[in-house]
């Protein structure tokens, strides 16, 4: 069971309603409802807000149990220690991957043709236009020879709010 399914269940049990009447209340339909619980759907603003009041709980609770849900623990902690070293940066992934390069004495062309990617999309997610896709990380990592969940961890810690981070790293742990 995913955490953020867990934890509404929860919620729902100790106030004795049932996710129908929770799906009631949100003024979604129970399916809809149980489609995002269970990671199949993305969850809508106005239900993130709803249940933020409904049951007290901040933004970065629901994030956080989201992305847990979504990423490995040591994905997690990487972005961890990253988001608590730059609090205020956006551009961790940027950052990290252009000191490597400088580092190896290569450019992001040179990256490109490494990684048989193009220039220009691969500068869009190095600069965080475009989003960092599972295959772009592969290769970065294998011609990098950087850990996968520490590439995955810099672009989290670009994402996502410090306490969003930590909320994901307690509950992944708790498992």
């Amino acid at each position: 069971m995913l955490i953020i399914e867990l934890k509404i269940r929860t919620f729902i049990s100790q106030r004795g309603i049932t996710l129908s009447e929770l799906a009631g209340i949100l003024k979604y339909d129970v399916g809809f409802l149980h489609n995002v619980l269970k990671g199949k759907r993305s969850m809508p603003e106005a239900m993130a807000d709803n249940l933020q009041k409904l049951f007290q709980i901040t933004e970065n609770d629901l994030i956080g149990w989201t992305i847990a849900d979504k990423y490995t623990l040591n994905s997690l902690k990487s972005a961890l220690a990253e988001k608590e070293l730059n609090v205020k940066s956006s551009t961790v992934f940027t950052d990290k991957i252009n000191g490597i390069l400088r580092q190896k004495g290569f450019s992001r062309t040179d990256l490109s043709k490494i990684i048989s990617y193009s220039q220009s999309a691969l500068n869009q997610i190095i600069t965080g236009k475009r989003p960092l896709s599972a295959v772009v990380a592969e290769k970065l990592s294998t011609s990098l020879d950087i850990p996968l969940q520490e590439i995955i961890g810099w672009n989290l810690a670009d994402k996502y709010s410090l306490e969003s981070i930590k909320t994901a790293n307690e509950e992944k742990s708790r498992l």
